[in-house]
């Protein structure tokens, strides 16, 4: 049995997204690839990586993004990965699923390297890049680029234990339209992110904006980041052949 992986390009994506290749695995390019099953606990390891940029320039982060997911591949052990992109093209959200931090100090490494040659060229007005452990789920967060559910991503000022706080919510609230939700909690206990799945808009804003939610977490665009709702265009995950 040989390891490879599967991934996929959004028709927006792709064409852009090959330009800079060089010889790897087999890979099967179906749009949008495969769907991510994720899982929480202490080898769950992710690093997690949100950008701001400017008007029209997603497409050209989200190339470059999966560019260097297929190029560290060769390096490093990624063991699965999925690009979102905000509603309105202004945010770029990277998961990349690691072994640890030994393969994060490497990614950290090259991703710094390919940042610096991209600065410009698709003027990237913010970047955050940490590493963070798959703390705690609720629902079904399975990540699937075509659905029809709704994410929101946000980054918070909270530690994952805190920051868990609103699963519990959820939990005893069970709010209408919710699919499910996850907790990246960074290494270093100064920040998370909490990516949460809906059928509508509507059910996220919702939520959100209830009382209990912004007692457990703040209100929604004062937590770091601003809210904003992303789908998944982009997953990478191994397959066996």
């Amino acid at each position: 049995m040989s390891r490879h992986k599967e991934h996929g390009h959004h028709e927006l994506y792709a064409a852009e997204g090959s330009r800079k290749t060089r010889a790897h695995t087999p890979v099967d390019h179906r749009d949008g690839g495969p769907a991510l099953t994720l899982h929480a606990g202490s080898t769950e390891w992710a690093a997690v990586e949100l950008i701001h940029v400017r008007a029209d320039r997603a497409p050209a982060a989200v190339a470059a993004s999966q560019t260097l997911i297929e190029l560290l591949d060769k390096e490093v052990d990624v063991r699965s990965a999925a690009i979102f992109v905000s509603k309105h093209q202004r945010r770029v959200a990277t998961f990349v699923w690691l072994t640890g931090h030994e393969d994060y100090s490497k990614l950290q490494h090259a991703w710094d390297e390919h940042h610096l040659e991209r600065e410009h060229r698709e003027a990237v007005e913010k970047r955050d890049l940490s590493i963070c452990r798959v703390s705690a789920m609720a629902g079904d967060p399975a990540i699937q680029p075509g659905t029809h559910t709704v994410w929101a991503i946000e980054k918070l000022p909270l530690n994952a234990s805190r920051a868990a706080e609103a699963l519990k919510v959820i939990e005893r609230s069970r709010p209408a339209g919710f699919v499910g939700a996850v907790i990246f909690g960074a290494d270093d206990g100064t920040h998370s992110y909490l990516g949460h799945r809906w059928e509508h808009k509507e059910n996220v804003e919702a939520f959100r904006e209830s009382a209990t939610a912004v007692q457990a977490i703040g209100p929604a665009g004062r937590t770091g980041d601003a809210f904003e709702l992303y789908q998944p265009v982009w997953t990478f995950a191994p397959v066996a052949t």
